[in-house]
């Protein structure tokens, strides 16, 4: 693992902290679940918003 630290935020709130950080490339993978029983027709959407990441 690398120096340095990982930080998790959702919404402006930490939701894990990790006191390392990689010391190789990452990627980000985004998907959306539905909880219960189907509602709607498919295919359904989100909108993301924003995504940050950073190196230093």
């Amino acid at each position: 693992m690398g120096e340095g630290r990982t930080e998790i935020e959702c919404e402006g709130r930490v939701v894990r902290h990790l006191d390392q950080a990689p010391d190789y490339p990452m990627f980000l993978l985004v998907d959306l679940f539905e909880i219960g029983p189907p509602g709607g027709t498919y295919p359904k959407a989100a909108t993301l918003h924003r995504v940050r990441g950073w190196n230093g």
